[in-house]
């Protein structure tokens, strides 16, 4: 049916429906675009955001597993310091660049002579004689790192059980590394390969004295 067919009473009603249902959803979809974009951009900063939350958090978690590996592989426990008074480093440890270069592989710590020499730890005599003049005193601790200890005039002989902090012996004046002062040399190692003592040690607030 025409519009002109119509009475002029329903013309213009009908023509204001038309023009008002044909005008209503292009203004109500130009209103809603602005709305999505602006809910669009929002996402993807959200989107942004949480990955570089997920990013900085995978890293903070592979510092952590990377620093609990290190210390699984060179902290097997705490060691007890092996002489008593003052705990003083005089030579640090050093590594070599070779296994047959020269280095210092162990640490010297100050004593005095005579004084006792304790286990670090608990665990089992592995050796207690004379290596090339100096006495030495070895023991094998559960973990499975050994730690050494000379110049020791040993009273414990070689299977014998220790516990932490029990004396080996008493600090020799003849065979120190800091010679004419007494001083303990203290070594680890573990399969074979020499570790820092004082990783081992690292519970422990030291003194550096200067090595001439």
């Amino acid at each position: 049916m025409s519009l002109r067919k119509l009475p002029r009473t329903l013309t213009w009603p009908l023509l204001c429906a038309w023009l008002v249902s044909s005008w209503l959803p292009g203004a109500a979809a130009s209103d809603a675009q602005p709305e999505t974009e602006q809910v669009d951009r929002l996402r993807v900063a959200d989107h942004r955001e949480q990955a570089l939350a997920d990013a900085a958090l995978t890293a903070v978690r592979a510092v952590q597993t990377s620093a609990r590996v290190q210390r699984a592989r060179a902290d097997p426990g705490r060691w007890e310091w092996p002489l008593p008074g003052r705990e003083v480093l005089v030579r640090p440890f050093e590594r070599p660049a070779r296994r047959w270069l020269a280095g210092h592989r162990g640490v010297d710590l100050r004593g005095r002579p005579d004084g006792p020499v304790r286990s670090v730890a608990d665990g089992q005599v592995r050796f207690s004689g004379v290596v090339a003049g100096v006495q030495v005193v070895s023991v094998r601790h559960n973990d499975g790192v050994v730690s050494t200890y000379q110049p020791v005039r040993s009273h414990v002989s070689r299977g014998e059980a220790v516990t932490q902090g029990q004396g080996l012996g008493s600090l020799d004046a003849q065979g120190s590394h800091c010679a004419p002062s007494a001083c303990l040399h203290l070594g680890a190692r573990r399969a074979g390969e020499y570790l820092d003592p004082m990783v081992l040690l690292r519970s422990w607030e030291v003194s550096l004295l200067p090595h001439l």
